[in-house]
């Protein structure tokens, strides 16, 4: 028999290389995770002591001179343009006490409401209305909205109108 027969068998070179991988994984997990999973101790901590800051001073910056330098001029703003506002009548009242009693149920369901007084053959009417709103179809809306309620039976006849 030959002794180059009996030759013991080699690791190939990857092998080795991810063995060796492995052992240096395992080393700093057993070095490194104690030390992360470590708690601070209290007894090794120091406290920090400030020393509390004397008087504070204020001091005031003298302001400019005002009269040194005119103010800057502004243009005037043009003329906006007005919106068109669309409002709902839900009712006009001789007795102002009856028309305020609708306005505050209104305001109470969340409704914007106000009185407006009116001029008629001599007496004075006050219209409740809702609004204003910034479309038709939107105070339409809100009209069909008020006429579902029951608890507003007495604006049910209201109707929408505009208002430059």
């Amino acid at each position: 028999m030959r002794l180059s027969a009996i030759r013991p068998p080699t690791l190939d070179l990857a092998l080795k290389q991810r063995l060796l991988g492995a052992v240096i994984l395992v080393s700093l997990g057993i070095l490194i995770i104690p030390v992360l999973l470590e708690a601070p101790r209290p007894d090794l901590v120091e406290p920090v002591h400030v020393d509390e800051p004397a008087e504070l001073a204020f001091t005031r910056a003298p302001l400019p001179d005002r009269a040194a330098a005119p103010p800057p001029e502004v243009p005037d703003p043009a003329p906006l343009e007005p919106r068109e506002q669309w409002f709902i009548q839900v009712g006009r009242f001789e007795n102002a006490g009856l028309a305020d009693k609708l306005r505050g149920t209104l305001h109470q369901a969340g409704y914007p409401s106000a009185l407006y007084p009116h001029q008629d053959a001599g007496q004075t009417h006050q219209r409740v209305w809702v609004g204003p709103y910034r479309s038709q179809a939107e105070a339409e809306h809100v009209l069909q909205d008020i006429k579902a309620k029951p608890t507003l039976k007495d604006a049910h006849e209201g109707w929408v109108i505009k208002r430059p």
